[in-house]
């Protein structure tokens, strides 16, 4: 088990904070949130400063926890995101987002380093493990005084 939010890989973290801001977002809460969606002994363990070294603060990797369990049971009952709601849309938008976000990348990668592409070969089992670089740049190789005699 990790210690800390931070020692967490970075996609994790973002899974844990997700489920976080849609139930804080998406779901009605009174008072606070922990109060709303955990119970009371779960309320009690955050704030024990012994049980929870990350008490009081912004991202306390047992609180987080919790949510996400309480997320995950919601999703498992089809309460998240049901059909139809703004909570269902939002999460299409963000998938379409991230999705033209990496078609993007992909594309204004080569017109960044000058119409070059970077290809990716596999490696053959005879060069596995021997730290050549098999990710080499493609140029195409243009004579400029050709160039000059086309205008």
């Amino acid at each position: 088990m990790q210690s800390s939010f931070f020692s967490l890989p970075d996609d994790n973290r973002k899974q844990l904070n997700r489920a976080y801001m849609e139930l804080v977002c998406y779901e009605p809460w009174k008072e606070s949130p922990e109060e709303s969606f955990l119970d009371e002994t779960q309320c009690a363990l955050l704030h024990d400063a012994e049980q929870d070294p990350d008490s009081g603060h912004k991202y306390s990797l047992q609180c987080l926890e919790m949510f996400w369990q309480v997320y995950r049971s919601q999703r498992d009952s089809g309460k998240v995101a049901p059909c139809g709601s703004q909570w269902k849309r939002d999460n299409q938008y963000s998938y379409s987002m991230y999705l033209t976000t990496k078609h993007n990348v992909d594309v204004m990668q080569p017109l960044e380093q000058d119409g070059t592409l970077s290809a990716r070969y596999e490696a053959d089992e005879k060069v596995r493990d021997t730290g050549i670089d098999l990710h080499l740049n493609v140029h195409e190789e243009v004579d400029p005084n050709v160039l000059t005699h086309l205008y």
